[in-house]
């Protein structure tokens, strides 16, 4: 497992200082001022730490805060009597040996058989943990490989205590109750959201360990000296285990291990170096509960999040979304927020879907186009133009019977449930720390030598020049075109494939198959085209990870960044290039019968059918979507367990078979790790589906519907993955979904194009408007279009090596002079367009410009009249920086009383 290199972002950013976070910047609150800090080799903290103010305290928290940011309600999940969320149930797997102190993250490494390898590698653990327990003060208990179950692996068990804690908390500015509750009773004032207090919801959870405390109490950034002023009713549960674990990380990140080098340091470096293996925070506790919750407590957070959230009975209710946030950090908590809400808002897309769908099944006997193309009397006059040269016979229209039978909101309104998500969660006022470098940039760059005097703090520090990466950017941009050229290709393939089966299945001599062509060579090519996808999404991801890593970024953002950039452009293209060449371009290039165009082959391109690719275009994006989301949940369940298994079999049976006693950090080893671009994947997967239901939504209306049904498994698959499959990820911030939200912002607007040319050029909305509407039609009606949508051809003008041959299976027993073909077309040579054509393309046109202008119109004006935060959170946040400013000024006054 590679090292959580995530900054640490909990309620907190860097101390300010502009040096490398390499080292640290800050300084211990209880020591002198010329003393170094705590933990860490001769720096300054940038503030002098000393008794101050509860006001002072507020304006030295480092946040650029708001009044509002001075203090804050927070809401905390609290438990019954049963214990659940105060101090845990005392078990050497989850605490020392002593069964007092908590094992709050692990080390692991093995022995290396290289002897050489071995001794540096022992001397770089000793130094390292040396400063851990002499500088960062942390307790350290080692459990030497004699006594792990694999019998090979060594692990390093690490508690933070009560006064590091207190320190780093202070460091990191953790946001903390404290005692006094300024709202004085005035509850009434804050406006909650709306709920019916009187009519119980089937989907809250109900559980009596999830009830709220309702007694707000604001929280600041902690400071050593006002400790008197913090809600801390019980050392234990102060600093929740998530905190616990980031102190840790923080210290873990900064620590080093070679005197006098500013290079050596981090266990990340010793991961890399192969000194440790492994490196993660622990769970709460074990994950199974064996009891009821009706009669039993959950021992600890785990438990109760398996029992409520990770179960797929609980797939119809609402989330404990405080308590996710609570046990892995606002981040995670954030995408869980933001996937349930999506969720929810697929609700009445699917309803309208479904009752799109339902409308024509049950009005298709009625449809006077279908009645037409269905007609037994008319099959005469639709005496159909072959389908392929020779081979094919002329056929009837009615053979095909069987076959001619919206994301702003969304938007807007997140962005007002995550307002409210970062009121409640101490995220207003957030900023980023300022991000240490990549391990493997400082590797590389000390490998090639390669240094430079930082020009803001005059500190040396490894460099990458911009000429040495102009050319590894260069060379990755061919890479990223060559593979989405790949793509293109295989979609190119797939458009092969259409052409030779359907030439095949057209010239056999069985009538059935024959009919059949054009659906099973839709289906067939949909499922080859979604099997590419697929593979060729898994070696572009290897792709990308090599590249990006080549590229050599300094930080771990922009790493980040410019693997979302890579990734999201391929799949992309990936995922919607065949749906686009169906949509806009199949059928718009075929040619008339007496000179139609043709492929690399030879083969003739295809046509739409007499309603044009509509239909095909819902196969393809059904199997496709469909297909997607069905293999991919597939594989988050399996695919961890296959790999937690194997870790385990050669360790879960004691030599007479039974099972083993296996300690909780042993058994968080063998789970797979969440890995830095964990979350990326989950949210791909969603914006990816989000492309799927607003682009082509017109095409395929049960899209929403199959999407509802495949989050509520999704949201339960995660859940179970999170709790029970992956190792506790480090808690880290973030105020939002980041740069997913552009993203969804832009496939949004896209889909106000994609889906004007699917109903304006994909279906034939616009030519039965025109038909209908256009003094065409000589009953107003919609009698006759099947007629005025097809144009003539004489048979005598067919080429001789297109002619069909005397007694193909399934020859018509009459013959015409003229067959019929799709399109708009003079009945005489040379067939050129005529003049219904025009009047077409001319409608079609201005329904795209007065379509896209008027949904953009409806965006701009829906996003005008919601605002981004409610009004009643607003009133409440504008509440309590008044109230929070007036405490703090009572304590001021009260200071300043009692030194005079």
């Amino acid at each position: 497992m590679s090292y959580q290199q995530e900054p640490p972002q909990i309620g907190f950013k860097n101390s300010g200082s502009s040096r490398p976070l390499g080292f640290s910047d800050v300084r211990s609150p209880h020591s002198a001022d010329k003393n170094p800090p705590i933990g860490f080799k001769s720096s300054e903290h940038p503030r002098p730490v000393e008794a101050v103010s509860m006001e002072s305290l507020h304006k030295e928290s480092g946040r650029s805060q708001s009044p509002g940011g001075e203090g804050k309600r927070r809401d905390r999940d609290i438990a019954s009597a049963s214990g659940v969320h105060t101090k845990e149930k005392k078990s050497n797997s989850v605490y020392f040996n002593d069964g007092e102190r908590r094992i709050d993250w692990v080390l692991t490494y093995k022995i290396s058989s290289d002897a050489e390898k071995e001794h540096k590698n022992s001397e770089r653990r000793k130094a390292f943990l040396d400063s851990l327990r002499d500088l960062a003060k942390v307790q350290l208990e080692e459990q030497s490989s004699e006594a792990s179950v694999d019998k090979v692996t060594n692990y390093i068990k690490i508690h933070a205590p009560w006064t590091t804690l207190l320190e780093y908390a202070e460091i990191m500015r953790f946001n903390m109750p404290i005692k006094e509750s300024a709202l004085n009773n005035d509850h009434e004032f804050i406006e909650p959201e709306p709920t019916c207090q009187t009519c119980p919801s089937p989907f809250e959870l109900d559980s009596p360990y999830l009830e709220k405390d309702y007694n707000p109490h604001y929280t600041c950034a902690f400071k050593n000296s006002a400790i008197n002023k913090f809600l801390i009713e019980d050392r234990d549960t102060f600093f929740t285990s998530a905190q616990r674990s980031a102190v840790v990380d923080y210290i873990l990140k900064r620590v080093d291990y070679k005197e006098n080098d500013r290079t050596k340091f981090g266990a990340y470096r010793l991961i890399s170096k192969g000194a440790f293996e492994k490196s993660f925070p622990l769970h709460d506790g074990p994950s199974e509960f064996g009891e009821s919750l009706l009669t039993h407590a959950p021992e600890n957070d785990r438990q109760l999040l398996r029992q409520e959230w990770a179960r797929p009975g609980r797939w119809y209710k609402f989330q404990p979304l405080d308590l996710v946030r609570k046990y892995f950090g606002e981040k995670i908590g954030i995408y869980f927020a933001w996937l349930g809400f999506y969720t929810g808002m697929l609700i009445p897309a699917s309803i309208l879907g479904v009752l799109c769908f339902l409308y024509g099944l049950f009005t298709m006997g009625s449809d006077k186009v279908s009645s037409e193309i269905c007609s037994y009397n008319l099959r005469k006059q639709f005496y159909m133009c072959p389908l392929c040269d020779e081979l094919c016979p002329y056929w009837e229209l009615r053979t095909t019977c069987n076959y001619a039978k919206a994301s702003t909101l969304f938007l807007e309104f997140w962005k007002r449930r995550q307002a409210r998500i970062a009121f409640e969660w101490d995220l207003l006022d957030y900023e980023a720390e300022e991000e240490p470098l990549r391990a493997q940039y400082e590797a590389k760059c000390a490998e090639e030598g390669s240094y430079r005097v930082n020009p803001v703090t005059g500190h040396e520090e490894p460099y990458f020049t911009p000429t040495k990466r102009l050319p590894r950017y260069f060379l990755g941009d061919i890479s990223i075109v060559f593979m989405i050229c790949l793509v293109i290709a295989a979609v190119f393939a797939v458009i092969i494939y259409r052409l030779g089966i359907t030439y095949l299945l057209l010239r056999t001599n069985i009538a059935l198959i024959s009919q059949a062509a054009s659906i099973f060579t839709s289906i067939t090519a949909a499922a080859i085209n979604l099997v590419v996808i697929m593979l060729l999404g898994v070696v572009y991801k290897i792709l990308a990870y090599k590249l990006t890593d080549w590229e050599r970024y300094r930080t771990q953002s922009e790493y980040d960044r410019a693997f979302t950039v890579k990734m999201f452009l391929f799949q992309f293209v990936n995922y919607y290039s065949s749906l686009f060449y169906i949509a806009f371009f199949k059928g718009t290039f075929s040619g008339s019968p007496n000179n139609y165009n043709r492929s690399l082959l030879g083969l003739r391109q295809q046509q739409c059918s007499s309603g044009g690719c509509l239909v095909e275009l819902c196969i393809q994006l059904a199997i496709i979507m469909v297909g997607k989301q069905a293999w991919n949940n597939i594989l988050e369940f399996i695919l961890p367990k296959i790999k937690n298994w194997i870790a385990r079999r050669n360790i879960d049976k004691e030599d007479d078979g039974s099972e083993k006693d296996i300690p909780l950090m042993e058994e968080d080893e063998d789970l797979q790790e969440l890995g830095q671009q964990g979350l990326f994947f989950e949210y791909l997967e969603m914006v990816i589906q989000f492309g799927f239901i607003t682009l082509f939504v017109a095409a395929f209306p049960l899209a929403p519907f199959f999407a509802l049904l495949n989050n509520v498994i999704e949201i339960r698959l995660d859940a179970y993955k999170f709790i029970t499959q992956l190792q506790r990820p480090l808690a880290a911030q973030a105020p939002n979904i980041g740069a997913w939200y552009g993203i969804l912002d832009s496939i949004s607007k896209m889909a106000v194009i994609t889906n004007a040319f699917v109903i304006a050029v994909t279906s034939d909305f616009i030519p039965r408007m025109v038909y209908e509407y256009g003094n065409v039609s000589q009953s107003g009606t919609l009698d006759g279009y099947v007629n005025f949508s097809l144009s003539y051809f004489n048979v005598t003008d067919f080429p001789s090596s297109e002619i069909p041959k005397a007694n193909l299976s399934g020859q018509l027993s009459y013959t015409s002079t003229f067959c019929r073909y799709s399109g708009y077309r003079q009945t005489e040579y040379p067939y050129s367009y005529n003049l219904n054509y025009w009047r077409i393309m001319t409608v079609r046109l201005a329904f795209v410009v007065v379509f896209e202008h008027l949904i953009f119109f409806i965006k701009f004006a829906i996003g005008y009249a919601i605002p981004d935060i409610p009004k009643s959170l607003r009133l409440t946040i504008k509440r309590e920086e008044y109230l929070a400013k007036q405490a703090l000024e009572d304590d001021k006054l009260v200071r300043n009383n009692s030194n005079a």
